[in-house]
């Protein structure tokens, strides 16, 4: 093999140049990129339009329904407020019987009784097995918080155990919800 000296001329095809490859591709990355941001915020722009304009059609069909709703719940207003009044003053006699239920010695039953809601007073008549037996249903009575005061009254001795009758202011709690 010759050794050259003098480099001889180069044929008329350039070898394949990856730089120039490089550039021509970035270059066109960037128009695409350029004319895509364009073309998005054009896009975007339009949506927004339509959005704002559909909203105001909505709003103007929803607010005229909207305000009759509002003038019809401000006729309803007093009346929903005399009736939450009217539920907070409520009394729920029937809370007694749970009261009495939770209270009752077991050898002690009630033969009568009379409740007065307004005054708070129950009225209590029943039998009990023996003396001990009432005096533990009487203490069991004076014991509880729901019962400000009881009297013992009318006790005698009956054909089936000791005749008695109560007299108990109850307290206002137990005619609440």
């Amino acid at each position: 093999m010759a050794i050259e000296l003098i480099p001889k001329p180069k044929t008329g095809k350039t070898p394949f140049n990856l730089v120039k490859f490089g550039f021509y591709l970035s270059i066109i990355f960037l128009i695409l990129s350029t004319a895509s941001y364009f073309l998005l915020s054009n896009f975007q722009k339009k949506a927004s339009e339509i959005s704002k304009d559909l909203e105001i059609q909505i709003s103007s069909q929803i607010g005229s329904e909207e305000e009759s709703k509002i003038t019809e719940l401000k006729e309803w207003r007093p009346k929903i407020e005399d009736y939450g009044v009217l539920l907070n003053q409520h009394q729920i006699s029937s809370n007694i019987f749970l009261l009495l239920e939770k209270l009752t010695y077991p050898k002690v039953w009630f033969t009568d009784f009379s409740l007065n809601s307004k005054t708070q007073t129950l009225q209590l008549q029943g039998i009990a097995e023996s003396f001990k037996v009432l005096g533990d249903q009487l203490s069991i009575f004076k014991n509880d918080e729901n019962i400000k005061k009881i009297d013992l009254t009318n006790v005698s001795l009956g054909e089936e155990g000791i005749d008695f009758s109560f007299d108990i202011s109850l307290s206002p709690k137990v005619f609440k919800p």
